[in-house]
């Protein structure tokens, strides 16, 4: 019991003491200024419009690229809406607390399964704790894009998938869990609760096959129980009654998507590269262990504990979050952490592997590439500036560098070239009154052409030192925005980005196995 109240503690005070450092630290532009950018229009629009009949005639549909298909996910603008009208809290602050929450959540819930892993919770906590200081995760998503619903919809997530890993499907208050939470993630992301629902079928089926006699007949057999019938059917009862009152505003077509990303994933660069992107360190750590044979079956070891039905399970979890990053849009960094608490299994064990062969070097480098990939010496985004004259360049988006804003070694300042003030107008969409506002950002000068096009060979730093992501991220805060981006960045930033951690992940390899390499020669 004892020990179990110093866990508790502990954890909320690891969460709070960085919750105090971020509100602190963090770029917190957005929610300041009470902007919704990206997808959170979307979000804002329907939060509003479900509670005031009349705000639908002032959306302009054109302020986002793509209206549909956001407009199916209603449980966090229902949430966030009911929020505002009702406990007359500022919608900005309703989403920024909404987040904030729900990754406490599911911290909570990824500390109780790391637990039945690895038994040494001090490391578990430590593990938790590092996720939630690189740049990208939940937590700091929450600070600087606080009107997205990242953590909200990665607790929906966690909790669905928990529940069905932990919980007990032939008990009847078990299933009615269950069902409920699948209900609740189906209102909010329809398609990951039917690859939640439908991939472990497909897997245990795989598994259950015989492959000396397999035939046409014995892959289209599938035997569903009755606790999978009534799941299928919930899922199709809701598809239909979301996706037919949605809001159909936009050209997205759905197969086009997944054929672009497809596409732009089948460069073996590309597809790896969002996951140094998204766990930096992390991923480093675990593909030099996963690469030795003997540390491999260590990790499998430590997954035997699991039944047949609960590994099938965490793989086919593992696997969803690859799909889903290959083909699920241009944030695949984002779509990947959504999973992160079954990825911090994985890290947990390795860490644990590592610390029990005393590599303590390859600890040290670890903490020391951790600190600057995820980029705790800097703020996790620039201070973007929204407008429709940046519209063919990095969504809309460019950074305001203004020299108060800036934060990072001032000697890079000596570089700049000449900052000009330009007077520019913004997406209407991102404000609540759908209206523009001019507002004064800087750019280096001549960045904006009479015609109001993008001069991209016009810098705002000398050789462009601001857009070189060494070592393992930025050692400042003014890089372009989206510059090093899966999707939108550019082919070179992502080149260095990449070159960096694969020449440290080649490095590390041959310093810990040249004795094997140089027999293997002879």
């Amino acid at each position: 019991m004892r020990k179990a109240f110093e866990n508790i503690f502990l954890f909320n005070f690891i969460f709070f003491v960085l919750i105090f450092f971020y509100f602190q630290f963090e770029n917190q532009y957005f929610l300041n200024n009470s902007i919704f950018p990206f997808d959170a229009i979307v979000y804002k629009d329907l939060a509003i419009s479900l509670f005031d009949n009349n705000y639908k005639d002032t959306i302009d549909y054109t302020s986002t690229l793509i209206y549909y298909p956001h407009t199916s996910k209603v449980l966090y603008p229902l949430i966030i809406g009911f929020i505002n009208k009702y406990l007359n809290i500022n919608l900005i602050f309703s989403m920024f607390y909404i987040n904030l929450i729900s990754i406490y959540l599911t911290c909570i819930i990824a500390f109780i399964l790391l637990s039945k892993f690895v038994k040494n919770n001090l490391l578990n906590l430590l593990v938790i704790f590092l996720y939630l200081i690189i740049w990208n995760s939940q937590l700091r998503a929450s600070f600087y894009n606080p009107a997205g619903g990242f953590a909200f919809d990665t607790f929906l997530i966690s909790l669905l998938t928990y529940s069905i890993f932990m919980l007990d499907e032939q008990k009847k208050s078990h299933f009615i869990l269950i069902c409920f939470f699948l209900i609740l993630l189906s209102l909010q992301r329809f398609v990951i609760a039917s690859f939640v629902l439908i991939l472990p079928i497909i897997f245990e089926k795989f598994n259950s096959l015989n492959f000396k006699k397999i035939n046409i007949k014995s892959l289209l057999k599938i035997n569903l129980n009755i606790q999978t019938k009534i799941k299928l059917f919930i899922l199709i009862v809701i598809f239909f009654i979301i996706f037919l009152n949605a809001d159909q505003h936009g050209t997205y077509s759905r197969i086009k998507f997944i054929l672009k990303f497809l596409y732009f994933h089948s460069n073996p660069f590309e597809f790896i590269y969002t996951y140094y992107y998204a766990y930096g360190a992390f991923f480093f750590i675990f593909v030099y262990v996963f690469l030795d044979k003997k540390f491999r079956k260590k990790i499998f070891s430590k997954l035997n504990i699991l039944s047949t039905k609960q590994k099938n399970f965490f793989y086919s979890v593992i696997l969803i979050s690859i799909i889903l990053s290959t083909i699920g849009g241009d944030d695949s960094d984002r779509m990947l952490l959504w999973f992160f608490i079954w990825h911090l299994i994985l890290v947990a064990i390795v860490i644990e592997i590592i610390i029990d062969q005393k590599k303590k070097l390859l600890i040290t480098i670890f903490i020391i590439v951790h600190i600057f990939g995820s980029r705790i010496l800097t703020q996790g985004i620039p201070h973007y500036t929204i407008s429709d004259t940046f519209l063919y360049y990095s969504q809309q988006t460019t950074t305001n560098f203004k020299d108060e804003l800036f934060q990072g070694p001032k000697i890079l300042k000596k570089f700049r070239n000449k900052l000009t003030p330009y007077k520019l107008i913004t997406i209407p969409g991102i404000h609540l009154e759908n209206k523009s506002k001019q507002i004064i950002t800087y750019l280096p000068d001549g960045k904006i052409k009479l015609n109001g096009t993008i001069n991209i060979y016009n810098q705002a730093y000398k050789y462009r030192l601001n857009d070189i992501p060494f070592p393992f991220g930025y050692l400042h805060n003014q890089r372009n925005a989206h510059v090093d981006h899966p999707w939108h960045g550019k082919w070179w930033v992502r080149f260095l980005f990449i070159f960096q951690w694969l020449s440290l992940q080649i490095f590390i390899f041959i310093f810990y196995n040249y004795k094997k390499i140089i027999f293997k020669l002879k």
